[in-house]
């Protein structure tokens, strides 16, 4: 037997060895147990490498503007804070659980440019639980995300505090309450779930469990 045929051969074996392996249900798809070094190596550097290429031919808007980055900060707050964090508030039931672990985006900057952040907002990633929203939103609302997100590692605590408190009691005549009534009940969820597992000490100071 010639070299080729062994090498035939054994790739033969190899994918017969993976079939069997997938087939008997071997491979573990909980989220509870991550990916092997190899397979987060690939499955990151595909993903990063889809997103450059998808986005390159898109063109960003002006996105300086105070009442775009309001906007932004108020889908932020009622769409993506509970996966994605913000500065001040503790990480939400559904941040822990999800795997690959969401990116906290008020503490990473420069990491994506802003036509490939609109991408991954509009189309979502695969098996990741990043949801595409652009079925669902204008390219004017999902631009204003990244107006916002473009800000969000610069602001602290309080300053998120404040922009919550700023739309809360707008007198614009515009409801900043976004959200699907389904987004919005899971939110009260979680910020439910969250209040109950911080123990509040004599001296003011708090913790979670």
């Amino acid at each position: 037997m010639n070299f080729i045929s062994k090498l035939f051969l054994l790739l033969i074996i190899l994918v017969a060895g993976l079939g069997f392996y997938l087939y008997k249900g071997m491979y573990n798809f909980g989220a509870s147990s991550p990916h092997n070094k190899i397979t987060e190596m690939v499955i990151n550097e595909s993903m990063e490498m889809s997103v450059k290429n998808h986005a390159k031919d898109i063109i960003a808007p002006e996105l300086d503007e105070e009442k775009m980055i309001n906007e932004g900060f108020v889908n932020y707050d009622s769409m993506c804070a509970m996966c994605h964090g913000a500065p001040g508030l503790p990480s939400s039931v559904l941040n822990k659980g999800l795997y690959p672990k969401p990116p906290e985006l008020y503490e990473e900057e420069d990491e994506w440019t802003a036509e490939e952040l609109f991408w991954i907002t509009k189309n979502g990633i695969k098996m990741t639980g990043m949801p595409a929203y652009g079925p669902t939103h204008s390219d004017e609302e999902l631009w204003a995300i990244v107006a916002f997100l473009r800000v969000l590692p610069k602001l602290s605590g309080q300053d998120y505090k404040m922009l919550v408190e700023k739309n809360k009691n707008s007198e614009d005549g515009h409801s900043h309450d976004h959200g699907t009534d389904i987004e919005k009940s899971i939110k009260s969820l979680l910020e439910e779930k969250n209040e109950e597992n911080i123990h509040i000490h004599k001296d003011g100071s708090e913790h979670l469990h």
